[in-house]
């Protein structure tokens, strides 16, 4: 009994940590997902429930430049965990945002609740530094994007940093190309 009940421990850990393991996705799948894709700065962001009672975030974004499609200079997003109450409750890799920063960032279309996140939890968020650079974009977001890479003239560097106007060029034709849903 006692080793059948050590399985059962074993497998049920095997479980919970291969269920919190997320898929990586490239750039090309970040834009067939997409809702709306911008680069702008948090001008807000506040926790509490939601009409639902759910504990949730709202982050507002002040639109430097729309990515696609997005007629609006502010954009608030809703996001599943966040303070209330003094109970705190975030979802692992979620990406949660901070007033002052400044991003490139595509979300999933929003659903009948209201809510949305960042496209794969934290992948398709990247601040933008300064001087205009995309920062800490990962190897595995470019793969299979080589071609449309050297069009714009992107190639990745050893700091993973790459040019912004060049790369939401990119991105844009990203969305262009993609299948109607």
């Amino acid at each position: 009994m006692p080793r059948l009940l050590l399985f059962v421990l074993v497998l049920a850990s095997l479980t919970d940590s291969l269920s919190a393991q997320v898929r990586t996705i490239n750039l090309s799948e970040m834009a067939s997902s997409a809702g709306i894709a911008f680069v702008g700065t948090v001008a807000a962001r506040h926790s509490g429930l939601d009409e639902t009672g759910d504990i949730v975030t709202w982050t507002t974004f002040r639109v430097e430049r729309p990515i696609g499609y997005l007629p609006v200079s502010m954009v608030t997003v809703k996001q599943l965990g966040g303070t209330a109450n003094g109970i705190s409750n975030y979802l692992s890799h979620m990406r949660y945002f901070q007033p002052g920063e400044r991003v490139l960032a595509m979300f999933y279309p929003t659903s009948e609740l209201g809510f949305t996140s960042p496209i794969g939890l934290d992948q398709a968020v990247w601040n933008v530094t300064d001087d205009g650079r995309v920062a800490g974009i990962r190897d595995e977001a470019l793969a299979g994007v080589e071609s449309q890479l050297a069009r714009h003239g992107l190639a990745m560097s050893a700091s993973h940093d790459l040019p912004l106007n060049p790369f939401v060029s990119l991105i844009e034709e990203l969305l262009q190309g993609r299948t109607t849903r």
